[in-house]
């Protein structure tokens, strides 16, 4: 009876699943350009765009051993994880430049106040970060002149008051702006152990094939052990751009909590120099 164990993927095999391999990391890399100009883009030539992806990447992908479907799972996996991984980038990319955008726009319109009224009314109009953490602070503000116990207490105190409401606000923003973060993170973990095991298996079922044949020549050997290794260049793609993009917004994070202290502190000072609450000893 013949045997049913993989047959030895060819060097023309292996050249073929190298080529979809680069296929779909370019596919990757080419997805964060599109999302990145979602502004021009309709959402229908994504989708399009995306389906075309998957159809020329599966189609490609058969060019693997029919029946070595684990393997398959892996790179499919790491591609999934890939795309994700673009796709959370360009979204925070483009999401962290609004944010920017709207933050400076507010700042040059706040600093033209000329009174505390003016100032409020800029706040009011406005839907940046830094005006929902003003908006905050002009509460606490007026809570201390509602209050006579903070409305004659020492400027310190009150002081401290309004600027521990505008962090707690911060504190919020920051943390709708970690969004997705976590999913890198968990990326750049993941991925390169996912690709080990498809290299593991790969090599595993190279080993049958070497005992089914009872041959070890490199004709024999070269193809599964080649296949299987690309699982590991995958999973290493994939993790890369990942723990890369992990830090620079992590970076990102920590500038924009220096930016909102900052603007807390200038805020203080406005408060102080438009004489809204008493300045007591």
């Amino acid at each position: 009876m013949e045997s049913k164990q993989c047959k030895p993927i060819s060097c023309d095999r292996y050249l073929n699943l190298c080529r979809a391999t680069l296929v779909g990391i370019g596919g990757c890399l080419s997805l964060s350009q599109v999302y990145a100009w979602d502004a021009l883009a309709s959402a229908d030539a994504q989708l399009q765009w995306i389906d075309a992806l998957w159809k020329g990447l599966w189609e490609r992908a058969q060019v693997m051993n029919a029946g070595n479907w684990v393997i398959l799972s892996v790179l499919m996996m790491l591609v999934n994880l890939s795309l994700i991984t673009w796709w959370i980038t360009a979204m925070k990319f483009w999401a962290l430049r609004r944010v920017n955008r709207l933050n400076r726009l507010f700042l040059q319109r706040a600093m033209r106040a000329s009174d505390w009224v003016e100032y409020i009314q800029a706040v009011e109009a406005d839907r940046s970060c830094l005006a929902r953490i003003a908006l905050m602070g002009i509460g606490a503000v007026a809570e201390c002149q509602g209050f006579k116990s903070l409305s004659k207490a020492p400027w310190m105190e009150t002081r401290e008051y309004v600027a521990s409401a505008m962090r707690q606000m911060a504190q919020q923003v920051l943390q709708q702006q970690e969004k997705g973060s976590a999913v890198l993170a968990s990326v750049g973990s993941i991925a390169p152990f996912v690709g080990l095991f498809g290299t593991v298996w790969g090599i595993m079922e190279a080993l049958k094939t070497i005992g089914a044949t009872g041959q070890a020549s490199i004709d024999v050997v070269a193809g599964p052990v080649g296949e299987a290794l690309i699982a590991t260049a995958i999973g290493i793609a994939a993790a890369i751009p990942a723990v890369i993009f992990y830090n620079v917004f992590l970076r990102r994070q920590k500038l924009m909590y220096t930016q909102y202290e900052s603007f807390i502190q200038n805020f203080l000072r406005l408060v102080l120099r438009f004489q809204v609450l008493g300045q007591g000893e």
